[in-house]
């Protein structure tokens, strides 16, 4: 296939428009990536973490406290609870991302266009955004996360803006920041009146009718 890169299955780009192969095969590359990444993630053992207890005084408090994170809190180790949370949270948001954007890639291929676009919804709006948060300000993030994530971390709760500048802050803490923009990845994501973007598609995808999009999804084809 001229127009492929070679990594999938000819077979499997039957449905897939020729022009488009190198594109759908590019995403598989990068998901591949970011999945190697993630397993060498996690076989660094990067979530595990050790203190020393102070005597006896605190081996009881730490049998008597709920769960170890509040235990950590009123002792003082709040750093540690924070760098223990964030670990396993980074992993989860990352491996739930993995799992969604594949099985979209895949239904796209079966031309199961709704369900592709459903699909992507989870992982692009939310877990992409949380990621970002992290990178942009831990430590922000953490204190939301543990004083009422139901309150301060509900993204519905967020205005445009708030969502440009934790996408802009993130960009700037990475070291090639260069390819993003945060004004495109919020159009891109979110924005229900762009018609370069995917928000109408995923908004159509999951509701049967919508004020965005003009009508049904299913009736317009999606």
């Amino acid at each position: 296939m001229a127009n492929a890169i070679g990594l999938i299955d000819p077979e499997r780009m039957a449905n897939i428009p020729p022009q488009f192969h190198a594109h759908h095969e590019l995403c598989f590359h990068i998901y591949d990536n970011i999945g190697g990444m993630l397993a060498e993630l996690e076989g660094a053992d990067y979530r595990r973490y050790s203190f020393q207890l102070q005597g006896e005084h605190e081996v009881e408090a730490l049998k008597n406290s709920p769960n170890i994170m509040e235990f950590l809190a009123n002792s003082g180790r709040m750093d540690i609870a924070q760098k223990s949370t964030v670990g396993e949270l980074n992993l989860a948001l990352y491996a739930d991302l993995l799992h969604f954007v594949f099985e979209s890639l895949r239904s796209l291929e079966k031309s199961k266009f709704t369900v592709a676009y459903a699909t992507l919804r989870k992982p692009l709006q939310e877990n992409l955004l949380y990621a970002a948060w992290l990178v942009a300000d831990e430590d922000e993030f953490f204190r939301r996360m543990k004083d009422a994530p139901a309150d301060k971390l509900t993204r519905s709760m967020l205005s445009p803006e708030e969502h440009k500048e934790i996408f802009r802050k993130a960009i700037h803490n990475m070291k090639e920041s260069g390819a993003f923009d945060e004004d495109v990845l919020y159009d891109f994501i979110y924005d229900k009146n762009s018609n370069a973007g995917l928000a109408v598609l995923m908004n159509k995808a999951n509701h049967l009718v919508t004020r965005k999009g003009i009508g049904c999804g299913l009736r317009n084809g999606i």
